[in-house]
């Protein structure tokens, strides 16, 4: 698996109070957050994006051999500061969620 990914779902497991050893529910949970958060990057990041660049992001993401890599090394030349972008968006992304969580246990307790 990807280090990022790895990384991003110990850190979705961490926030949600799971342990080392998540259920198949817990661990489809950590995914489904996980894609949730890149949406919301690929989207902003988007947004970001000049309309050029846009068509070159997309035409590498079809490319079967542009790596992970490659493209990351195009964002981080399309968008100013891409790395904190994508850092801040990740830190709103977890606020929200957090703020989400709890506001519904508030919610369940009353």
């Amino acid at each position: 698996m990807n280090q990022k990914l790895e990384n991003a779902q110990k850190e979705i497991a961490s926030k949600l109070g799971i342990g080392d050893d998540p259920t198949k529910e817990q661990m489809d949970l950590i995914k489904q957050i996980n894609e949730s958060l890149l949406q919301k990057i690929f989207y902003q990041t988007m947004e970001k994006l000049s309309e050029s660049d846009r068509e070159i992001l997309l035409e590498k993401m079809d490319n079967e051999t542009t790596s992970e890599e490659d493209v990351h090394t195009f964002l981080q030349s399309a968008v100013e500061n891409y790395d904190g972008f994508v850092e801040e968006t990740t830190v709103a992304f977890f606020a929200e969620m957090n703020d989400f969580i709890g506001d519904e246990s508030k919610k369940s307790q009353d």
